[in-house]
């Protein structure tokens, strides 16, 4: 008659409550460690998102602007970028929207004097203007893309 025993030197494996102890700290504090680096390289993606919204943005508003197929006079919008809802659109002279895309709720867009974006306009010859009518008074010459936890990202305008 042969009697199984489970002592220590009998080929029984496992782990330990001190090992399973030892493993479970030191995850959470790789997990401590990388939570904040997570949270900042997502700030960083989504700003640099926004940045390259922006940047689409003017490139497909000057060249509408330029094609200006309204046949709109030199002195008048013929294409604008507004942001509205969290989203930033491209608008040509007859009011349609042509292009746009949503801006993370966390990135801020801002002129360089630290009023909020909210329009800008360009007439026929791809050269920004005054709107008054439109509400696109804004003429900055560039815009600030900026998030809580990261330095501002500046993109040009003209």
């Amino acid at each position: 008659m042969v009697v199984a025993t489970n002592l220590p030197g009998d080929g029984v494996r496992g782990f330990t409550l001190i090992e399973l102890m030892l493993a479970l700290a030191l995850g959470a504090i790789l997990f401590l460690v990388a939570a904040p680096l997570t949270s900042g390289w997502i700030s960083g993606m989504r700003q640099m998102q926004a940045r390259g919204s922006v940047v689409d943005a003017v490139g497909k508003a000057k060249s509408i602007a330029l094609r200006n197929a309204s046949g709109k006079a030199s002195d008048s919008t013929a294409a604008r970028i507004q942001l509205a809802g969290g989203v930033l659109s491209v608008i040509d002279a007859a009011g349609g929207t042509v292009w746009s895309s949503e801006v993370p709720e966390s990135v801020a867009l801002k002129t360089p004097d630290g009023s909020p974006f909210e329009c800008t306009a360009y007439n026929s010859r791809g050269v920004q203007r005054e709107d008054s009518a439109l509400s696109c008074t804004q003429t900055a010459s560039r815009l600030i893309v900026g998030v809580a936890n990261r330095g501002d990202v500046d993109v040009d305008l003209l």
